[in-house]
């Protein structure tokens, strides 16, 4: 009896150990990818996309209004990149190659940043938005991100 009792209680200890709560209560389980904690670099990256970003995909990322509707031009309004968005759908590289070269053949708003923003620039503000995913979302695209340089 005493061996299924400490048998339970280790179980609930490293259940406990992998979860945490926040402020409303809710439930989280800790991360199994670990994150880019360059927090330099994505204070780089929040600068970056204030002065260059913001205007079209929002103050912290929320994206235009209505971001899923076409307008009267037939084009999508700038979606959103804090996570709530298609873009952790996309691989690392795919991203990259969006910001530099903006909206392939017109299909979007998205305006080419190669002559404005060094690769380096590029890269921080990804770290920026990327760091607002929530863990659930950077573990999906971590995982497409991961199969797509494994090919």
């Amino acid at each position: 009896m005493k061996a299924i009792l400490l048998v339970a209680l280790s179980l609930l200890l490293v259940a406990c150990s992998e979860q945490s709560t926040d402020s409303t209560g809710a439930v989280s389980v800790a991360p199994k990818v670990e994150r880019n904690r360059d927090f330099a670099q994505i204070t780089r990256g929040a600068k970056i996309f204030t002065a260059n970003c913001a205007q079209c995909h929002g103050d912290i990322g929320q994206g235009g209004p209505n971001w899923r509707q076409r307008d009267a031009s037939g084009r999508f309004p700038p979606p959103p990149l804090n996570g709530t968005g298609h873009a952790w759908h996309h691989p690392e590289g795919w991203l990259k190659n969006m910001i530099m070269n903006g909206s392939p053949d017109g299909s979007g708003r998205m305006p080419a940043w190669k002559e404005s923003l060094s690769e380096q620039e590029i890269n921080d503000v990804m770290a920026w938005f990327i760091s607002k995913w929530p863990g659930e979302v950077y573990e999906a695209w971590y995982g497409i991100n991961q199969r797509v340089k494994n090919r």
